[in-house]
């Protein structure tokens, strides 16, 4: 009985002595953070990952410290998806206060699209954050006709062809409660303020539609390493398409296989995909990845037309 109460006691201590130990860290150990940084609590991210990534990215001393303070104090089930702010004083506990109480920089989750990527490497960068990626991905394959309506640059938009190069690379905000319609529409908004003045006119007068614009565009940026490559292969291309030459561009051909080879071997090249460019003449169905609009200005064979006035 006495060997009992010695182990149940020693318990007791070992217990409270942990209990100590982590109230401590929660409230006293700081991170060895170099100046004010951002971090990101995710929509419905649970708590143990949220404890785990923060750990990683030292803006806590311990998770399970961390873990702790939350149970301690009641809060388990009232974190607020945000972007918040911490620094080298940001205790744990001063963590948690503001991750429950809503005290973020903003609950908008910011996510920055680099020009290039293609619409699937967005919807996992749009998963990766919480937000509806998958959705996202299956609006832009299969687009809402209502989109035709409201962005007149869609009206070249063959049918069944998807928003690939319709979508603005940029920095975006959205709320963590963001549909995936939400973003989408987002995307084109900001294609359609980018788009520059009078592009789709002087496209008309060379008997080419924005849709393939695009397309060519996307093909080029991925082609090319420099403004003058790029400028160059724009050129041939165009060429290749008016003499109803294949394209033969590799650049399509990574993107059926999901590769990056600078040469596409002969296997490759005997894919039934209608973006082998050089099985198949003329364009692919549609771009392949996100160019700003601007950026096919860059292009010679898309430059407006001189204009000459007869006095």
């Amino acid at each position: 009985m006495k060997i009992f109460l010695i182990i149940a006691a020693a318990l007791t201590v070992l217990v409270f002595g942990v209990m100590g130990f982590f109230t401590y860290q929660a409230a006293f150990a700081r991170p060895h953070l170099g100046e004010e940084t951002r971090f990101v609590v995710k929509p419905g991210e649970k708590l143990p990952e949220l404890a785990a990534r923060l750990e990683a990215e030292g803006i806590i001393v311990s998770r399970l410290a961390f873990l702790f303070e939350v149970v301690r104090e009641h809060k388990v089930g009232q974190v607020i998806a945000g972007v918040y702010l911490a620094d080298n004083t940001t205790t744990a506990k001063e963590i948690i206060r503001r991750i429950t109480t809503g005290d973020a920089l903003s609950r908008d989750l910011q996510i920055t699209f680099p020009e290039g990527f293609s619409a699937a490497q967005m919807a996992l960068r749009l998963t990766e954050a919480g937000l509806p990626g998958e959705a996202f991905l299956g609006l832009v394959q299969k687009p809402d006709p209502k989109w035709r309506t409201d962005h007149a640059f869609l009206s070249s938009l063959p049918a069944g062809a998807s928003l690939e190069g319709f979508l603005f690379p940029d920095t975006y905000r959205f709320a963590p409660d963001a549909t995936a319609e939400d973003i989408v529409t987002a995307l084109l908004d900001n294609f359609g303020e980018k788009l520059p003045e009078g592009l789709e006119r002087d496209l008309k007068m060379q008997n080419k539609t924005l849709f393939e614009a695009l397309t060519l565009a996307s093909i080029v940026e991925e082609e090319g390493r420099t403004e003058t490559d790029r400028k160059m292969i724009s050129d041939i291309f165009w060429k290749r398409l008016a003499s109803g030459q294949p394209l033969q561009s590799d650049a399509t051909i990574n993107y059926i296989h999901g590769t990056t080879k600078d040469q596409s071997s002969y296997a490759d090249l005997e894919s039934t995909s209608p973006y082998n460019t050089y099985k198949y003449a003329g364009l692919p169905p549609g771009a392949h990845l996100q160019s700003p609009a601007s950026s096919l200005l860059r292009q010679p064979s898309i430059q407006p037309p001189i204009r000459t006035t007869i006095s």
